[in-house]
Protein backbone atom coordinates (compact mmCIF):
# COMPACT_ATOMS: atom_id res chain seq x y z
CA UNK A 1 0.00 0.00 0.00
CA UNK A 2 1.23 3.88 -0.53
CA UNK A 3 0.35 6.62 1.05
CA UNK A 4 1.46 10.19 -0.21
CA UNK A 5 1.55 13.45 1.53
CA UNK A 6 1.75 16.34 -1.00
CA UNK A 7 2.25 19.98 -1.35
CA UNK A 8 2.93 23.03 -4.19
CA UNK A 9 6.96 21.66 -4.03
CA UNK A 10 7.24 18.07 -3.00
CA UNK A 11 5.62 14.63 -2.59
CA UNK A 12 6.29 12.29 -0.10
CA UNK A 13 5.44 8.34 -0.66
CA UNK A 14 5.60 5.68 1.60
CA UNK A 15 5.58 2.58 0.78
CA UNK A 16 4.50 -0.18 3.16
CA UNK A 17 4.58 -3.16 1.20
CA UNK A 18 7.92 -2.44 -0.01
CA UNK A 19 9.09 -0.77 3.85
CA UNK A 20 10.35 2.16 2.14
CA UNK A 21 9.56 6.07 1.88
CA UNK A 22 10.52 8.55 -1.46
CA UNK A 23 10.57 12.03 -1.64
CA UNK A 24 10.28 13.80 -5.40
CA UNK A 25 10.49 17.68 -6.37
CA UNK A 26 8.04 18.97 -8.38
CA UNK A 27 10.61 20.97 -10.20
CA UNK A 28 11.79 19.66 -13.18
CA UNK A 29 14.98 18.39 -12.72
CA UNK A 30 15.14 18.68 -9.00
CA UNK A 31 15.99 16.51 -6.27
CA UNK A 32 14.59 13.16 -5.11
CA UNK A 33 14.91 10.25 -2.81
CA UNK A 34 13.65 7.07 -3.94
CA UNK A 35 13.27 3.82 -1.93
CA UNK A 36 14.75 5.08 1.30
CA UNK A 37 14.88 2.53 4.29
CA UNK A 38 14.65 2.38 8.14
CA UNK A 39 16.33 -0.16 10.08
CA UNK A 40 16.70 -0.73 13.89
CA UNK A 41 19.28 -2.84 15.54
CA UNK A 42 18.62 -3.64 19.53
CA UNK A 43 19.71 -6.45 21.49
CA UNK A 44 17.92 -8.44 24.51
CA UNK A 45 20.39 -9.63 25.92
CA UNK A 46 23.20 -10.94 23.87
CA UNK A 47 21.50 -11.72 20.93
CA UNK A 48 21.59 -9.24 18.58
CA UNK A 49 18.24 -8.45 16.09
CA UNK A 50 17.47 -5.72 13.30
CA UNK A 51 13.99 -4.41 12.79
CA UNK A 52 11.61 -2.81 9.76
CA UNK A 53 13.45 -4.63 6.70
CA UNK A 54 9.98 -5.45 6.46
CA UNK A 55 6.91 -3.83 7.88
CA UNK A 56 4.50 -6.22 9.89
CA UNK A 57 1.22 -5.88 10.29
CA UNK A 58 1.11 -2.48 9.22
CA UNK A 59 -1.59 -0.07 10.84
CA UNK A 60 -2.46 3.31 8.90
CA UNK A 61 -4.27 5.87 11.17
CA UNK A 62 -6.14 8.92 10.39
CA UNK A 63 -4.54 11.87 8.67
CA UNK A 64 -4.58 14.92 10.34
CA UNK A 65 -3.77 18.62 9.70
CA UNK A 66 -1.84 20.65 12.85
CA UNK A 67 -0.79 24.16 13.31
CA UNK A 68 3.48 24.55 13.39
CA UNK A 69 6.11 27.18 13.09
CA UNK A 70 6.12 26.01 9.57
CA UNK A 71 2.19 26.54 9.18
CA UNK A 72 -0.11 24.09 8.45
CA UNK A 73 1.17 20.74 8.48
CA UNK A 74 -0.03 17.46 7.10
CA UNK A 75 0.34 14.47 9.23
CA UNK A 76 0.46 10.88 8.88
CA UNK A 77 1.08 7.81 11.20
CA UNK A 78 2.19 4.12 10.81
CA UNK A 79 2.25 1.71 13.54
CA UNK A 80 4.19 -1.49 12.64
CA UNK A 81 4.20 -4.92 14.79
CA UNK A 82 4.52 -5.71 17.68
CA UNK A 83 7.62 -7.95 16.53
CA UNK A 84 8.79 -11.06 17.51
CA UNK A 85 10.35 -9.07 20.30
CA UNK A 86 6.89 -7.49 21.23
CA UNK A 87 8.02 -4.55 20.01
CA UNK A 88 5.82 -2.01 18.28
CA UNK A 89 7.28 1.15 16.03
CA UNK A 90 5.46 3.90 14.88
CA UNK A 91 6.29 6.03 12.30
CA UNK A 92 5.23 9.50 11.91
CA UNK A 93 5.78 11.80 8.69
CA UNK A 94 4.76 15.38 8.43
CA UNK A 95 5.23 18.07 5.51
CA UNK A 96 4.22 21.64 5.75
CA UNK A 97 1.78 22.66 3.33
CA UNK A 98 3.64 25.86 2.35
CA UNK A 99 7.61 25.27 2.51
CA UNK A 100 9.60 22.59 0.96
CA UNK A 101 10.21 20.20 4.52
CA UNK A 102 9.90 16.95 5.15
CA UNK A 103 10.12 15.77 8.73
CA UNK A 104 9.64 12.24 9.97
CA UNK A 105 10.92 10.11 13.55
CA UNK A 106 10.07 6.82 14.91
CA UNK A 107 9.14 5.59 18.10
CA UNK A 108 9.81 2.33 19.59
CA UNK A 109 7.06 0.82 22.33
CA UNK A 110 8.13 -2.17 24.34
CA UNK A 111 4.75 -4.46 24.87
CA UNK A 112 6.89 -7.39 26.25
CA UNK A 113 8.09 -8.31 29.81
CA UNK A 114 11.87 -8.00 28.77
CA UNK A 115 13.91 -4.77 28.50
CA UNK A 116 15.72 -4.72 25.29
CA UNK A 117 18.83 -2.41 24.79
CA UNK A 118 18.81 0.06 21.60
CA UNK A 119 22.15 -0.14 19.97
CA UNK A 120 21.36 2.34 16.58
CA UNK A 121 17.81 3.76 14.53
CA UNK A 122 18.70 4.33 10.82
CA UNK A 123 16.28 6.81 9.87
CA UNK A 124 17.04 6.89 6.22
CA UNK A 125 19.58 4.49 4.18
CA UNK A 126 20.13 5.64 0.85
CA UNK A 127 21.87 4.80 -2.10
CA UNK A 128 25.12 2.55 -2.86
CA UNK A 129 28.12 2.57 -0.56
CA UNK A 130 31.18 0.71 -2.38
CA UNK A 131 32.22 -2.19 -0.07
CA UNK A 132 35.67 -3.21 -1.55
CA UNK A 133 35.04 -2.73 -5.00
CA UNK A 134 34.12 -0.40 -7.57
CA UNK A 135 30.68 0.75 -8.93
CA UNK A 136 29.88 0.29 -12.48
CA UNK A 137 30.67 2.91 -15.18
CA UNK A 138 27.38 4.27 -16.54
CA UNK A 139 25.94 7.45 -18.36
CA UNK A 140 22.68 8.60 -16.79
CA UNK A 141 21.33 6.03 -14.23
CA UNK A 142 17.57 5.32 -14.44
CA UNK A 143 15.82 5.07 -11.30
CA UNK A 144 14.39 1.73 -11.40
CA UNK A 145 17.19 0.16 -13.40
CA UNK A 146 20.33 -0.45 -14.28
CA UNK A 147 21.13 -0.18 -10.12
CA UNK A 148 24.38 -1.97 -8.88
CA UNK A 149 22.83 -4.83 -6.48
CA UNK A 150 23.05 -4.59 -2.81
CA UNK A 151 22.07 -0.85 -2.70
CA UNK A 152 19.17 0.77 -0.81
CA UNK A 153 17.05 2.99 -3.74
CA UNK A 154 18.79 6.58 -5.28
CA UNK A 155 19.32 10.10 -3.92
CA UNK A 156 20.37 12.51 -6.00
CA UNK A 157 20.57 16.51 -5.41
CA UNK A 158 19.49 16.83 -9.47
CA UNK A 159 17.90 14.35 -11.51
CA UNK A 160 21.18 14.43 -14.02
CA UNK A 161 24.32 13.39 -12.50
CA UNK A 162 26.47 16.62 -11.54
CA UNK A 163 30.04 17.17 -9.43
CA UNK A 164 29.30 15.89 -6.26
CA UNK A 165 30.20 17.80 -2.82
CA UNK A 166 28.79 17.75 0.66
CA UNK A 167 29.36 20.07 4.03
CA UNK A 168 30.02 18.63 6.78
CA UNK A 169 29.52 19.93 10.01
CA UNK A 170 31.82 18.67 12.95
CA UNK A 171 31.55 16.83 16.20
CA UNK A 172 32.21 19.75 18.44
CA UNK A 173 33.83 23.41 18.21
CA UNK A 174 37.20 22.27 17.76
CA UNK A 175 36.22 19.73 14.75
CA UNK A 176 36.55 20.16 11.52
CA UNK A 177 33.32 22.10 9.69
CA UNK A 178 33.32 22.54 5.85
CA UNK A 179 32.65 21.36 2.28
CA UNK A 180 34.25 18.78 0.33
CA UNK A 181 33.92 17.66 -3.37
CA UNK A 182 34.31 13.93 -4.46
CA UNK A 183 38.02 14.12 -5.12
CA UNK A 184 38.73 15.01 -1.41
CA UNK A 185 39.46 13.19 1.81
CA UNK A 186 37.75 13.46 5.27
CA UNK A 187 39.70 15.73 7.46
CA UNK A 188 40.46 14.31 10.44
CA UNK A 189 43.53 15.10 13.25
CA UNK A 190 46.95 13.33 13.61
CA UNK A 191 46.95 13.77 17.47
CA UNK A 192 45.34 9.83 17.19
CA UNK A 193 43.69 8.83 20.81
CA UNK A 194 45.59 11.83 22.47
CA UNK A 195 42.65 13.95 19.95
CA UNK A 196 40.36 11.98 18.67
CA UNK A 197 38.11 12.08 21.54
CA UNK A 198 37.50 15.87 21.35
CA UNK A 199 37.55 15.72 17.23
CA UNK A 200 35.19 12.62 16.19
CA UNK A 201 31.69 11.36 18.01
CA UNK A 202 32.79 7.59 18.67
CA UNK A 203 29.76 6.25 17.02
CA UNK A 204 30.77 7.79 14.20
CA UNK A 205 32.95 6.26 11.52
CA UNK A 206 35.87 7.58 10.50
CA UNK A 207 36.29 7.47 6.25
CA UNK A 208 39.93 7.06 5.13
CA UNK A 209 38.86 6.81 1.23
CA UNK A 210 38.21 9.81 -0.94
CA UNK A 211 34.34 10.78 -1.86
CA UNK A 212 33.39 9.22 2.06
CA UNK A 213 32.34 11.62 4.54
CA UNK A 214 30.70 11.99 7.61
CA UNK A 215 28.95 14.45 9.64
CA UNK A 216 27.05 15.25 12.84
CA UNK A 217 23.55 16.19 13.20
CA UNK A 218 23.09 17.77 9.42
CA UNK A 219 25.09 17.88 6.38
CA UNK A 220 24.15 18.72 2.97
CA UNK A 221 24.58 16.60 -0.12
CA UNK A 222 24.94 19.19 -2.82
CA UNK A 223 25.07 19.29 -6.52
CA UNK A 224 27.77 21.86 -7.99
CA UNK A 225 26.86 21.36 -11.58
CA UNK A 226 23.27 22.06 -11.23
CA UNK A 227 23.61 24.19 -8.07
CA UNK A 228 21.17 22.63 -6.18
CA UNK A 229 21.31 20.66 -3.00
CA UNK A 230 19.47 18.23 -0.23
CA UNK A 231 19.52 19.25 3.20
CA UNK A 232 19.53 16.06 6.04
CA UNK A 233 19.49 16.00 9.22
CA UNK A 234 18.02 15.93 12.83
CA UNK A 235 16.20 19.30 14.88
CA UNK A 236 17.74 18.33 17.82
CA UNK A 237 20.20 16.25 19.66
CA UNK A 238 18.49 16.47 22.89
CA UNK A 239 17.66 12.40 23.50
CA UNK A 240 20.02 11.30 21.09
CA UNK A 241 23.25 12.07 18.69
CA UNK A 242 22.73 12.04 15.10
CA UNK A 243 25.60 11.16 12.39
CA UNK A 244 25.33 10.87 8.42
CA UNK A 245 27.49 9.30 6.46
CA UNK A 246 27.86 9.95 2.41
CA UNK A 247 29.28 9.00 -0.48
CA UNK A 248 29.76 11.99 -3.14
CA UNK A 249 29.57 9.51 -5.86
CA UNK A 250 28.26 11.58 -9.42
CA UNK A 251 26.76 8.61 -10.59
CA UNK A 252 25.96 6.87 -7.49
CA UNK A 253 25.54 9.00 -4.11
CA UNK A 254 24.48 7.40 -1.06
CA UNK A 255 23.66 8.64 2.11
CA UNK A 256 22.85 6.68 5.88
CA UNK A 257 21.37 9.01 8.25
CA UNK A 258 21.27 7.30 12.06
CA UNK A 259 20.98 8.20 15.87
CA UNK A 260 23.50 6.89 18.28
CA UNK A 261 20.70 4.44 20.71
CA UNK A 262 24.05 3.92 23.17
CA UNK A 263 22.72 1.02 24.20
CA UNK A 264 19.94 3.12 25.98
CA UNK A 265 17.62 0.12 28.13
CA UNK A 266 13.81 0.05 26.87
CA UNK A 267 11.65 -1.29 29.24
Amino acid sequence: MQITLDNDDLQCVIDTYKATWSLFSRTRGGPFIEDATIRVQYKRGFTRFRALHKWQHPRINTSRIETSRHGPMQIKDITIGPDKNNLEYTLTYAMPENHPLLFWKLKIHNQGKRSVRVNNITLMNVGHFRKGGFLPKGGLTLVRSGLPEGGHGVIRPHQDPGESAFFSNGWQSWSNTGSYQESERYLGTRLGIFGAPMWNNPYTPIPKTKGRFVSEMFGVLGDLTHRSGILIGFLSQKQNFGSLEVQTDSLYPAVRLWANGDNVLLN
